[in-house]
C-alpha cells in the first residue's frame, strides 16, 4: 500500500512542479520572460518525478510476470565487433578529416550549411567556457531550447576534447559512423556468422557517404569533373547521418528481436528513438512513421499475446519520454511546428523543384541514392539483394523482417518523393533500409556458398582488392591532383578570415550585418566572428522572398555593414548560387548602396581570385575569372 501510495504522490508533485513553472510568468511569480535557471530546474525536476510511477508499475509487472525462457537468448554486439567498428570508425573519419583539409571542404571556407551547427557549438563553448562542471543548467538549458540538441551537444564535446576549430568539429562524423558499421556487423553475425559479416561492415565503410574523401577523389579525377555541391557536399555536418543512424538502431532492434519478449530491448528502442528526436527533431515525423510500424508490426506479429506486449511497450515510451520530455517542454515541439509551417509555405519556393512533375518528383532521390551508396556496390548489392529476396519468396521461404525492412523503405520513399521541399539528405534512412534488406536477403546465399574453403578464401580475397581498389584509386588521384588546383582554397580562407577581421573592427555583437551569399555566408563570417563570450553580430539577411524589394531594402538599412557582388548575379552564381526568387533583391539592394540616398559608403573591396572554381567545373579547364566582395558600412548622420 505504502509503494501504491508513492508511486501516486511523486506524479502528482511532478506535474504540480511542471505546471508552476510553465505558469510562473502568466500568475505573476516570475515576470521574466523566458526560463530562468529555477524555473528550468523545476521543470527538469518535475519531469522526473512524473517518471518513476510508470517505472514502479513496469518494475512490479516485471517482478510478477514469469521469466520467459528467451530472455538470455538476446545478442547484443560483443566487444570485439565494438572495438572492430571503433576502429574502422576512427580510420575513416581520420582519412577523410586529412584528405578534406587538402582537397574538399576543409580545404576552403566553412562553406557547408552544416557551419550553423557549429556556430552555435562554438557560441556555447566560448560563452560557457570552463564553468559548465559548475553550471550544467544553463548550458542544459541551452542546450535543450535549440534546434537541434543531441548534435550541438557532440559538437561541443568534440570542441571539449580537441579544442575548438574546424577540423576538431569533422570528429563527429564518427559517432554516426561507428554506429551504422556495429549495426550492419551486428544484423548479419546474428544471421550469417563473421566473415560475412566483417565483409560488409568493410563495404559499409567505404560508402561515399561515409568515406567522402576517399570516394569523392578518384570520383573526380577519372572523371575530369569536379563539383563541392555534389560529392564532397556528403560531408556537410548536418545531423542528418546521426539521425539515421539512431533512427535505425531503434527500429531494427525491434524487428531482428522480434521473438524475444525482453523489457531490456523495448527500453532500449526507446532511447535511440529518443536520441534520434534530440539529433533532429524536425525529422520527427519520419521517426514516428519508422518506429511507429516497427512497434506496430510486432504487435500483428504477436496479437494472440497483446496483453503481454503492452507493458513491453510502455517500457520503450519510458525511455523515450523521459529523454525527449524537457526539451519538448522547453518548446521542441513549437519549434518543430513553426519551422515545418515555414518549410511548407515561404519556404516550399524556395526548396521545391521547380516546375516539377510526377516524374521529377519520383525519380530526385533516386538520382542521390547511388551518390550516397555508390555507383557500383549501390547497384550491385541491390539487385543481388533483390534477386535473392526474390528467390526466396518463390521458394517460399521468404523472411518476414525483410518484407518490413523493403516496405518501411517504400514508405519513407514516398513521404519524401512527395515533400515537396526536397534536401540531399532526406532519402538517407530509406537509402540505408535498402543497404540492410539487400544484406540480409544475400547473406544466406553467400553463408551457403561459403562454406567452401576456396568459396570462403575468394571472399576474402575479393573483400581486400575491393578495399585496396578504392584506397589505390583515391592514392593515385591525391597524387596526380593538378597543383594549380589547390591553390584555391588557402587564398579563399584566408580571404574569408580578412573579411571577419575587418568586420570585428566594424560591428559590435549588438549590431546586424548582411552578408553576401559565398561559402556558407553568413554562418561562415559569425563563426569566425564569435568572440571570447561567444556572442557574435546578428545577420539581418531577408528571409521571406515573397515581400516586395523596396521593403526588402528598407528593413536591410538597419544594418550597420552590407556586402554586396561588384560583378552581375548571373556571373557569381556561377560561384555560388543565388535563388532566382532573390535576384531582384541584391540588384536592387547593389543600386540603392550606389546612390546618394543609401548613406552608406565603401569600406573596403575583397577580391576572390581566377583560381576560385565555380560549382561545377571542368580539371584543368584553363584560366578561372574571380570575383569581388564590396564592403558597405553606415556612415554616421
Amino acid at each position: 500500500m505504502k509503494r501504491k501510495r508513492f508511486s501516486i504522490v511523486l506524479p502528482v508533485l511532478g506535474a504540480t512542479l511542471i505546471a508552476l513553472s510553465l505558469s510562473a510568468e502568466v500568475l505573476g511569480m516570475d515576470p521574466t520572460p523566458g526560463f530562468g535557471p529555477t524555473r528550468f530546474l523545476n521543470l527538469i525536476v518535475g519531469v522526473f518525478l512524473i517518471f518513476p510511477g510508470l517505472g514502479g508499475y513496469l518494475y512490479r509487472s516485471a517482478r510478477t510476470a514469469p521469466r520467459d525462457p528467451s530472455f538470455s537468448s538476446i545478442q547484443w554486439p560483443g566487444c570485439s565487433l565494438l572495438l572492430l567498428g571503433a576502429v574502422l570508425a576512427v580510420l575513416v573519419t581520420a582519412l577523410d578529416i586529412y584528405l578534406s583539409g587538402q582537397l574538399g571542404l576543409l580545404s576552403q571556407p566553412l562553406r557547408y550549411d552544416g557551419v550553423s551547427y557549429v556556430l552555435g557549438a562554438k557560441s556555447y563553448f566560448y560563452h560557457f567556457s570552463h564553468q559548465w562542471l559548475h553550471r550544467p543548467l544553463p548550458l542544459l538549458r541551452e542546450l535543450f531550447s535549440n534546434e537541434a540538441p543531441l548534435w550541438r551537444a557532440v559538437l561541443l564535446f568534440s570542441f571539449m576534447v580537441f579544442g575548438e576549430g574546424e577540423w576538431q568539429a569533422f570528429t563527429v562524423r564518427f559517432w554516426p559512423t561507428w554506429l551504422l558499421l556495429i549495426l550492419i556487423g551486428w544484423i548479419l553475425k546474428r544471421r550469417v556468422g563473421n566473415r560475412i559479416a566483417y565483409s560488409a561492415i568493410l563495404l559499409t565503410a567505404l560508402l561515399p557517404t561515409l568515406s567522402v574523401g576517399l570516394r569523392s577523389l578518384p570520383q573526380e579525377f577519372f572523371s575530369k569533373t569536379v563539383s563541392f555541391g555534389q560529392e564532397w557536399y556528403l560531408a556537410d555536418l548536418r545531423p542528418d547521418l546521426l539521425m539515421v543512424a539512431l533512427m535505425l538502431w531503434a527500429v531494427v532492434l525491434l524487428i531482428e528481436n522480434s521473438k524475444i519478449f525482453d523489457r531490456r530491448i523495448f527500453f532500449v528502442s526507446g532511447i535511440f528513438a529518443g536520441l534520434s528526436v534530440l539529433a533532429k527533431p524536425s525529422a520527427l515525423s519520419m521517426l514516428m512513421i519508422s518506429w511507429g510500424t516497427a512497434i506496430l508490426y510486432v504487435l500483428i506479429a504477436y496479437r494472440p499475446q497483446w496483453r503481454k506486449m503492452v507493458p513491453l511497450i510502455l517500457w520503450a515510451l519510458l525511455s523515450f519520454g523521459i529523454e525527449i520530455t524537457p526539451w519538448a517542454l522547453s518548446g521542441g515541439f513549437g519549434w518543430v511546428f513553426y519551422y515545418l509551417q515555414f518549410a511548407f509555405t515561404k519556404g516550399i519556393k524556395l526548396y521545391s523543384i521547380p516546375n516539377a512533375t510526377l516524374f521529377s518528383e519520383l525519380k530526385y532521390y533516386w538520382e542521390y541514392y547511388f551518390r550516397h551508396m555508390g555507383w557500383v556496390e549501390g547497384r550491385v548489392i541491390l539487385a543481388a539483394g533483390a534477386t535473392a529476396f526474390a528467390a526466396n519468396c518463390l521458394k517460399g521461404q521468404g523472411d518476414k523482417r525483410l518484407w518490413f525492412y523493403v516496405t518501411l523503405a517504400g514508405l519513407l520513399y514516398l513521404l519524401v518523393a512527395f515533400t515537396p521541399n526536397k534536401n540531399y539528405f532526406l532519402g538517407l534512412p530509406y537509402y540505408f533500409l535498402l543497404w540492410i534488406f539487400s544484406w540480409s536477403a544475400v547473406a544466406p546465399w553467400l553463408s551457403l556458398w561459403n562454406r567452401r574453403r576456396a568459396a570462403a578464401i575468394f571472399l576474402a580475397l575479393a573483400t581486400g582488392m575491393y578495399v585496396l581498389g578504392c584506397l589505390g584509386a583515391a592514392a593515385y588521384a591525391f597524387v596526380k591532383w593538378p597543383p594549380d588546383e589547390r591553390l584555391a582554397g588557402p587564398e579563399n580562407r584566408r580571404v574569408t578570415l580578412q573579411i571577419a577581421e575587418d568586420l570585428k573592427q566594424i560591428l559590435s555583437p549588438e549590431d546586424f550585418y548582411i552578408p553576401v551569399s559565398a561559402y556558407g555566408y553568413p554562418a561562415t563570417l559569425s563563426c569566425y566572428l564569435v568572440d571570447e563570450k561567444g556572442r557574435f553580430p546578428a545577420n539581418l539577411s531577408p528571409s521571406d522572398p515573397t515581400l516586395p524589394v523596396e521593403d526588402l531594402i528598407k528593413e536591410s538599412a538597419r544594418c550597420k555593414a552590407i556586402m554586396v557582388f561588384d560583378e552581375a548575379i548571373e556571373e557569381t552564381s556561377r560561384f555560388h548560387y543565388s535563388h532566382p526568387l532573390w535576384r531582384d533583391y541584391w540588384e536592387g539592394l547593389k543600386k540603392w548602396l550606389a546612390s546618394s540616398e543609401s548613406h552608406y559608403r565603401i569600406y573596403k573591396t575583397y577580391r576572390f581570385s581566377a583560381h576560385t572554381p565555380p560549382f561545377t567545373y571542368r580539371l584543368n579547364e584553363g584560366e578561372r575569372r574571380g570575383f569581388t566582395i564590396k564592403l558597405y558600412i553606415k556612415e554616421a548622420l
